[in-house]
């Protein structure tokens, strides 16, 4: 079995992904809950917006175990940890963005 110490930052390397994983199986039952009205054409108000909100939950965690791994990376790669921050924040930007438009668009 492989023993990986904490960082210098104190973060266990399996937090970050564990956090993402999480964020990630959100944002993913969000746009499969998504489809359902979209492919069946039904009427789902309430089922399309309160979706939304639970994708715009996992969006954030998404964001949050994104940001805990370029900290967690930012003792050996200080040149990369910027261009993961970018591209961080616009995925969570463009992700957010397509779960209101989806939701706005398909209710009647």
């Amino acid at each position: 079995m492989v023993h990986h110490p904490p960082s210098k930052t104190g973060l266990h390397p399996a937090l970050p992904v564990l956090v993402v994983f999480i964020g990630t199986v959100m944002v993913s039952v969000v746009f499969g809950m998504m489809l359902f009205p979209v492919f069946t054409e039904v009427c789902a108000n309430t089922l399309l917006l309160g979706a939304a909100k639970f994708g715009y939950g996992g969006v954030a965690v998404l964001l949050i175990g994104l940001l805990l791994e370029a900290y967690n990376l930012f003792e050996h790669h200080r040149h990369h940890v910027s261009w993961l921050v970018m591209i961080s924040i616009s995925m969570s930007l463009a992700a957010a963005s397509l779960l209101y438009v989806v939701a706005s668009t398909y209710t009647c």
